[in-house]
Protein backbone atom coordinates (compact mmCIF):
# COMPACT_ATOMS: atom_id res chain seq x y z
CA UNK A 1 0.00 0.00 0.00
CA UNK A 2 1.41 3.38 -1.02
CA UNK A 3 1.91 6.21 1.42
CA UNK A 4 -0.93 8.16 -0.20
CA UNK A 5 -3.36 5.27 0.30
CA UNK A 6 -2.20 4.81 3.89
CA UNK A 7 -2.73 8.47 4.61
CA UNK A 8 -6.16 8.44 2.99
CA UNK A 9 -7.22 5.41 5.01
CA UNK A 10 -5.90 7.03 8.19
CA UNK A 11 -7.76 10.26 7.41
CA UNK A 12 -10.99 8.34 6.95
CA UNK A 13 -10.44 6.57 10.27
CA UNK A 14 -9.84 9.93 11.92
CA UNK A 15 -12.97 11.29 10.25
CA UNK A 16 -14.99 8.34 11.59
CA UNK A 17 -13.65 8.92 15.11
CA UNK A 18 -14.50 12.61 14.95
CA UNK A 19 -17.94 11.92 13.50
CA UNK A 20 -18.82 9.55 16.35
CA UNK A 21 -17.49 12.06 18.87
CA UNK A 22 -19.35 15.04 17.40
CA UNK A 23 -22.59 13.07 17.18
CA UNK A 24 -22.30 11.59 20.66
CA UNK A 25 -20.76 14.32 22.82
CA UNK A 26 -23.68 16.80 22.66
CA UNK A 27 -26.15 14.05 23.60
CA UNK A 28 -23.87 12.83 26.38
CA UNK A 29 -23.71 16.34 27.81
CA UNK A 30 -27.49 16.63 27.94
CA UNK A 31 -27.98 13.13 29.36
CA UNK A 32 -25.41 13.61 32.13
CA UNK A 33 -27.05 16.93 32.99
CA UNK A 34 -30.40 15.16 33.35
CA UNK A 35 -31.99 16.90 30.34
CA UNK A 36 -34.67 15.36 28.15
CA UNK A 37 -33.16 14.43 24.78
CA UNK A 38 -36.42 13.31 23.16
CA UNK A 39 -36.99 16.71 21.45
CA UNK A 40 -33.46 16.55 20.03
CA UNK A 41 -34.06 13.13 18.45
CA UNK A 42 -37.51 13.92 17.03
CA UNK A 43 -37.81 13.47 13.27
CA UNK A 44 -38.72 15.58 11.43
CA UNK A 45 -36.95 17.95 13.82
CA UNK A 46 -38.99 20.04 16.20
CA UNK A 47 -38.90 23.80 15.82
CA UNK A 48 -38.04 25.17 19.25
CA UNK A 49 -38.00 28.82 20.19
CA UNK A 50 -34.83 29.53 22.16
CA UNK A 51 -34.66 32.09 24.93
CA UNK A 52 -31.58 33.70 23.45
CA UNK A 53 -30.07 37.06 24.48
CA UNK A 54 -31.24 39.92 22.29
CA UNK A 55 -29.05 41.96 19.96
CA UNK A 56 -26.05 43.49 21.78
CA UNK A 57 -24.45 46.44 19.93
CA UNK A 58 -21.26 46.27 22.01
CA UNK A 59 -20.71 42.60 21.11
CA UNK A 60 -21.64 43.32 17.49
CA UNK A 61 -19.05 46.08 17.10
CA UNK A 62 -16.40 44.17 19.06
CA UNK A 63 -16.93 41.23 16.69
CA UNK A 64 -16.41 43.36 13.60
CA UNK A 65 -13.46 45.07 15.25
CA UNK A 66 -11.76 41.70 15.71
CA UNK A 67 -12.50 40.79 12.08
CA UNK A 68 -11.00 44.07 10.87
CA UNK A 69 -7.94 43.59 13.10
CA UNK A 70 -7.33 40.09 11.73
CA UNK A 71 -7.54 41.39 8.16
CA UNK A 72 -5.11 44.19 8.97
CA UNK A 73 -2.67 41.76 10.61
CA UNK A 74 -2.85 39.47 7.57
CA UNK A 75 -1.86 42.31 5.24
CA UNK A 76 0.87 43.56 7.58
CA UNK A 77 2.42 40.09 7.81
CA UNK A 78 2.48 39.44 4.08
CA UNK A 79 6.05 38.48 3.22
CA UNK A 80 6.05 36.82 -0.16
CA UNK A 81 6.08 38.78 -3.39
CA UNK A 82 3.45 38.04 -5.98
CA UNK A 83 4.24 34.79 -7.74
CA UNK A 84 3.69 33.36 -11.16
CA UNK A 85 1.61 30.22 -11.30
CA UNK A 86 2.17 26.99 -13.12
CA UNK A 87 -1.28 26.93 -14.65
CA UNK A 88 -2.55 25.02 -17.61
CA UNK A 89 -3.00 27.34 -20.55
CA UNK A 90 -6.55 28.69 -20.57
CA UNK A 91 -8.43 28.36 -23.83
CA UNK A 92 -11.41 30.75 -23.62
CA UNK A 93 -14.55 29.51 -25.35
CA UNK A 94 -17.96 30.86 -26.22
CA UNK A 95 -20.55 30.53 -23.48
CA UNK A 96 -21.92 27.00 -24.13
CA UNK A 97 -25.51 26.20 -25.05
CA UNK A 98 -25.98 24.16 -21.89
CA UNK A 99 -24.91 27.20 -19.87
CA UNK A 100 -27.72 29.23 -21.44
CA UNK A 101 -30.06 26.34 -20.60
CA UNK A 102 -28.93 26.42 -16.97
CA UNK A 103 -29.22 30.20 -16.82
CA UNK A 104 -32.72 30.11 -18.30
CA UNK A 105 -33.84 27.36 -15.92
CA UNK A 106 -32.50 29.40 -13.00
CA UNK A 107 -34.41 32.51 -14.09
CA UNK A 108 -37.65 30.53 -14.42
CA UNK A 109 -37.14 28.80 -11.05
CA UNK A 110 -36.41 32.12 -9.36
CA UNK A 111 -39.68 33.56 -10.67
CA UNK A 112 -41.59 30.46 -9.56
CA UNK A 113 -39.92 30.44 -6.13
CA UNK A 114 -40.75 34.07 -5.33
CA UNK A 115 -44.28 34.18 -6.74
CA UNK A 116 -47.41 32.35 -5.64
CA UNK A 117 -49.06 31.23 -8.85
CA UNK A 118 -52.23 29.23 -8.15
CA UNK A 119 -51.47 26.72 -10.89
CA UNK A 120 -48.02 26.09 -9.35
CA UNK A 121 -49.17 25.77 -5.72
CA UNK A 122 -48.67 21.99 -5.53
CA UNK A 123 -44.98 22.34 -6.46
CA UNK A 124 -44.23 25.69 -4.80
CA UNK A 125 -42.09 24.23 -2.01
CA UNK A 126 -39.89 22.22 -4.39
CA UNK A 127 -38.07 25.03 -6.19
CA UNK A 128 -34.83 24.85 -4.19
CA UNK A 129 -33.18 21.90 -5.95
CA UNK A 130 -33.79 22.94 -9.59
CA UNK A 131 -32.70 26.48 -8.72
CA UNK A 132 -29.38 25.22 -7.36
CA UNK A 133 -28.87 22.74 -10.17
CA UNK A 134 -29.18 25.68 -12.54
CA UNK A 135 -26.62 27.60 -10.46
CA UNK A 136 -24.17 24.70 -10.65
CA UNK A 137 -24.59 24.32 -14.41
CA UNK A 138 -24.30 28.07 -15.00
CA UNK A 139 -21.12 28.40 -12.91
CA UNK A 140 -19.58 25.46 -14.77
CA UNK A 141 -20.47 27.19 -18.03
CA UNK A 142 -18.72 30.35 -16.82
CA UNK A 143 -15.63 28.29 -16.00
CA UNK A 144 -15.78 26.70 -19.45
CA UNK A 145 -16.08 30.11 -21.11
CA UNK A 146 -12.97 31.41 -19.32
CA UNK A 147 -10.75 28.32 -19.47
CA UNK A 148 -12.17 25.86 -21.97
CA UNK A 149 -12.72 23.22 -19.29
CA UNK A 150 -14.90 22.71 -16.24
CA UNK A 151 -15.17 20.15 -13.41
CA UNK A 152 -18.62 18.98 -14.40
CA UNK A 153 -17.31 17.71 -17.73
CA UNK A 154 -13.71 16.84 -16.82
CA UNK A 155 -14.51 14.63 -13.81
CA UNK A 156 -18.15 13.55 -14.20
CA UNK A 157 -17.95 10.53 -11.85
CA UNK A 158 -16.28 12.52 -9.09
CA UNK A 159 -18.65 15.43 -9.63
CA UNK A 160 -21.68 13.16 -9.29
CA UNK A 161 -20.18 11.60 -6.16
CA UNK A 162 -20.12 15.07 -4.62
CA UNK A 163 -23.93 15.12 -4.70
CA UNK A 164 -24.09 11.92 -2.66
CA UNK A 165 -21.49 13.07 -0.15
CA UNK A 166 -23.14 16.47 0.08
CA UNK A 167 -26.43 15.10 1.40
CA UNK A 168 -24.70 13.25 4.26
CA UNK A 169 -22.40 16.23 4.85
CA UNK A 170 -25.23 18.69 5.43
CA UNK A 171 -27.33 16.22 7.48
CA UNK A 172 -24.42 16.32 9.93
CA UNK A 173 -24.90 20.09 10.37
CA UNK A 174 -28.66 19.65 10.59
CA UNK A 175 -28.10 17.27 13.50
CA UNK A 176 -25.79 19.69 15.31
CA UNK A 177 -28.30 22.49 14.75
CA UNK A 178 -30.79 20.57 16.89
CA UNK A 179 -28.74 21.55 19.95
CA UNK A 180 -28.55 25.27 19.13
CA UNK A 181 -31.63 25.87 16.92
CA UNK A 182 -29.90 28.63 14.97
CA UNK A 183 -32.20 27.99 12.02
CA UNK A 184 -35.44 26.21 11.31
CA UNK A 185 -37.61 25.68 8.25
CA UNK A 186 -41.02 27.11 7.41
CA UNK A 187 -43.79 25.60 5.26
CA UNK A 188 -42.60 22.02 5.88
CA UNK A 189 -44.79 21.27 8.89
CA UNK A 190 -47.33 19.11 7.13
CA UNK A 191 -45.11 16.63 5.31
CA UNK A 192 -44.34 13.11 6.50
CA UNK A 193 -40.99 11.98 7.91
CA UNK A 194 -40.25 9.97 4.74
CA UNK A 195 -41.05 12.87 2.43
CA UNK A 196 -39.07 15.25 4.65
CA UNK A 197 -36.01 12.98 4.50
CA UNK A 198 -36.01 12.55 0.73
CA UNK A 199 -36.91 16.14 -0.06
CA UNK A 200 -34.30 17.50 2.34
CA UNK A 201 -31.63 15.05 1.12
CA UNK A 202 -32.24 16.15 -2.46
CA UNK A 203 -31.83 19.80 -1.45
CA UNK A 204 -28.74 19.08 0.66
CA UNK A 205 -27.11 17.18 -2.21
CA UNK A 206 -26.42 20.44 -4.06
CA UNK A 207 -24.26 22.06 -1.34
CA UNK A 208 -20.84 20.55 -2.11
CA UNK A 209 -21.18 20.65 -5.93
CA UNK A 210 -22.16 24.33 -5.70
CA UNK A 211 -19.27 25.35 -3.43
CA UNK A 212 -16.78 23.22 -5.38
CA UNK A 213 -17.90 24.77 -8.68
CA UNK A 214 -17.70 28.27 -7.22
CA UNK A 215 -14.12 27.76 -6.01
CA UNK A 216 -13.14 26.40 -9.42
CA UNK A 217 -14.58 29.59 -10.93
CA UNK A 218 -12.65 31.81 -8.50
CA UNK A 219 -9.46 30.02 -9.52
CA UNK A 220 -9.87 31.47 -13.01
CA UNK A 221 -9.06 34.94 -11.63
CA UNK A 222 -5.23 35.25 -11.49
CA UNK A 223 -5.34 38.52 -9.55
CA UNK A 224 -7.13 36.83 -6.66
CA UNK A 225 -4.60 34.00 -6.63
CA UNK A 226 -1.69 36.45 -6.66
CA UNK A 227 -3.13 38.30 -3.69
CA UNK A 228 -3.88 35.14 -1.72
CA UNK A 229 -0.63 33.36 -2.53
CA UNK A 230 1.46 36.06 -0.88
CA UNK A 231 0.06 35.67 2.61
CA UNK A 232 1.92 35.42 5.93
CA UNK A 233 3.80 32.28 6.92
CA UNK A 234 2.28 30.51 9.91
CA UNK A 235 4.70 29.09 12.43
CA UNK A 236 3.37 27.39 15.56
CA UNK A 237 5.75 26.35 18.31
CA UNK A 238 4.96 23.08 20.05
CA UNK A 239 2.58 22.01 17.31
CA UNK A 240 1.75 18.62 18.79
CA UNK A 241 0.92 20.12 22.17
CA UNK A 242 -1.16 22.85 20.57
CA UNK A 243 -3.06 20.28 18.50
CA UNK A 244 -3.84 18.28 21.65
CA UNK A 245 -5.19 21.36 23.41
CA UNK A 246 -7.29 22.33 20.38
CA UNK A 247 -8.81 18.86 20.11
CA UNK A 248 -9.58 18.80 23.84
CA UNK A 249 -11.19 22.25 23.62
CA UNK A 250 -13.31 21.17 20.65
CA UNK A 251 -14.49 18.01 22.41
CA UNK A 252 -15.39 19.99 25.54
CA UNK A 253 -17.27 22.57 23.45
CA UNK A 254 -19.34 19.88 21.75
CA UNK A 255 -20.01 18.20 25.09
CA UNK A 256 -21.47 21.43 26.50
CA UNK A 257 -23.05 22.85 23.33
CA UNK A 258 -26.55 21.68 24.25
CA UNK A 259 -26.20 23.15 27.74
CA UNK A 260 -24.78 26.54 26.73
CA UNK A 261 -25.89 27.02 23.10
CA UNK A 262 -25.99 30.82 23.44
CA UNK A 263 -22.21 30.80 24.02
CA UNK A 264 -21.03 27.79 22.06
CA UNK A 265 -23.08 27.99 18.85
CA UNK A 266 -20.06 29.20 16.77
CA UNK A 267 -18.35 25.85 17.40
CA UNK A 268 -20.83 24.31 14.99
CA UNK A 269 -18.98 26.06 12.13
CA UNK A 270 -15.38 26.15 13.38
CA UNK A 271 -15.24 23.03 15.55
CA UNK A 272 -15.34 20.20 12.98
CA UNK A 273 -12.51 21.74 10.93
CA UNK A 274 -10.40 22.53 14.02
CA UNK A 275 -10.89 19.00 15.34
CA UNK A 276 -10.02 17.51 11.94
CA UNK A 277 -6.78 19.47 11.63
CA UNK A 278 -5.77 18.81 15.24
CA UNK A 279 -6.40 15.06 15.15
CA UNK A 280 -4.57 14.62 11.87
CA UNK A 281 -1.60 16.59 13.24
CA UNK A 282 -1.55 14.40 16.36
CA UNK A 283 -1.55 11.21 14.27
CA UNK A 284 1.05 12.44 11.78
CA UNK A 285 -1.33 12.72 8.80
CA UNK A 286 -0.54 15.65 6.48
CA UNK A 287 -3.43 18.04 5.82
CA UNK A 288 -1.83 21.13 4.36
CA UNK A 289 -4.84 23.19 3.16
CA UNK A 290 -2.94 24.16 0.06
CA UNK A 291 0.28 25.06 1.88
CA UNK A 292 -1.23 27.83 4.03
CA UNK A 293 1.42 27.25 6.71
CA UNK A 294 4.06 28.24 4.15
CA UNK A 295 2.24 31.39 3.09
CA UNK A 296 0.27 29.95 0.15
CA UNK A 297 -3.27 31.09 0.97
CA UNK A 298 -4.88 30.79 -2.46
CA UNK A 299 -6.51 27.42 -1.70
CA UNK A 300 -7.97 28.69 1.59
CA UNK A 301 -9.17 31.96 0.04
CA UNK A 302 -10.83 30.23 -2.90
CA UNK A 303 -12.80 27.78 -0.77
CA UNK A 304 -13.76 30.31 1.90
CA UNK A 305 -14.86 32.93 -0.63
CA UNK A 306 -16.67 30.27 -2.68
CA UNK A 307 -18.79 29.36 0.34
CA UNK A 308 -19.44 33.05 1.01
CA UNK A 309 -20.50 33.54 -2.62
CA UNK A 310 -22.83 30.55 -2.44
CA UNK A 311 -24.04 31.79 0.95
CA UNK A 312 -25.13 35.07 -0.62
CA UNK A 313 -27.20 33.20 -3.21
CA UNK A 314 -28.56 30.78 -0.60
CA UNK A 315 -29.78 33.65 1.53
CA UNK A 316 -31.05 35.74 -1.38
CA UNK A 317 -33.08 32.97 -3.02
CA UNK A 318 -34.32 31.81 0.37
CA UNK A 319 -35.68 35.27 1.21
CA UNK A 320 -38.77 35.21 -1.04
CA UNK A 321 -39.37 31.46 -1.16
CA UNK A 322 -42.31 29.66 0.43
CA UNK A 323 -40.34 26.76 1.93
CA UNK A 324 -37.56 28.70 3.62
CA UNK A 325 -35.40 28.90 6.72
CA UNK A 326 -35.26 31.64 9.35
CA UNK A 327 -32.68 32.30 12.04
CA UNK A 328 -32.43 32.88 15.77
CA UNK A 329 -28.88 33.91 16.65
CA UNK A 330 -27.93 35.07 20.17
CA UNK A 331 -26.40 38.56 20.48
CA UNK A 332 -26.34 39.17 16.70
CA UNK A 333 -29.97 38.77 15.58
CA UNK A 334 -30.20 42.16 13.86
CA UNK A 335 -28.67 44.12 10.94
CA UNK A 336 -29.88 41.44 8.54
CA UNK A 337 -29.06 40.86 4.90
CA UNK A 338 -32.07 38.86 3.75
CA UNK A 339 -32.95 36.51 6.65
CA UNK A 340 -29.34 36.13 7.81
CA UNK A 341 -27.84 38.49 10.41
CA UNK A 342 -24.85 40.22 8.82
CA UNK A 343 -22.40 38.72 11.33
CA UNK A 344 -23.56 35.23 10.35
CA UNK A 345 -22.06 35.53 6.89
CA UNK A 346 -18.59 35.12 8.41
CA UNK A 347 -19.61 31.58 9.34
CA UNK A 348 -19.53 30.71 5.64
CA UNK A 349 -15.74 31.20 5.59
CA UNK A 350 -14.77 28.24 7.85
CA UNK A 351 -17.68 26.30 6.38
CA UNK A 352 -16.00 26.64 2.99
CA UNK A 353 -12.86 24.95 4.33
CA UNK A 354 -14.95 22.10 5.69
CA UNK A 355 -16.47 21.78 2.22
CA UNK A 356 -12.90 21.63 0.88
CA UNK A 357 -11.98 18.74 3.16
CA UNK A 358 -15.11 16.76 2.27
CA UNK A 359 -14.89 17.44 -1.47
CA UNK A 360 -11.18 16.68 -1.75
CA UNK A 361 -11.60 13.34 0.01
CA UNK A 362 -14.45 12.34 -2.33
CA UNK A 363 -12.56 13.46 -5.44
CA UNK A 364 -9.43 11.69 -4.19
CA UNK A 365 -11.32 8.40 -4.01
CA UNK A 366 -13.09 8.75 -7.34
CA UNK A 367 -9.89 9.85 -9.11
Amino acid sequence: MTGTHKHRRARWLNAALLLVSFLGLPLAGLILAGRDVAPILQFPPLQREMDYPSFQPIIFWAYWGIIALLILIWFLLKKHPAKSFNREMDRPQNFPWWGWLGFGLGAVCWILAWNRFNWFAAWQEYTFTPLWLSFIVTVNALIFRKSGRCPMLERPSGFLALFIMSAAFWWFFEYLNRFVQNWHYLAVENISAVEYFFHASLCFSTVLPAVYSAQCYLRTFPSLERLAASGPVLTIRYEAEAATLVLLAVFLAFFFIGLKPELLFPILWAGPLAGWLALNRMTGIPVCLGGMAKGHWAYVFNWALAALLCGFFWEMWNYGSLAKWVYQIPFFDAVKVFEMPLAGYCGYLPFGLQCAVAAEEVLGITG
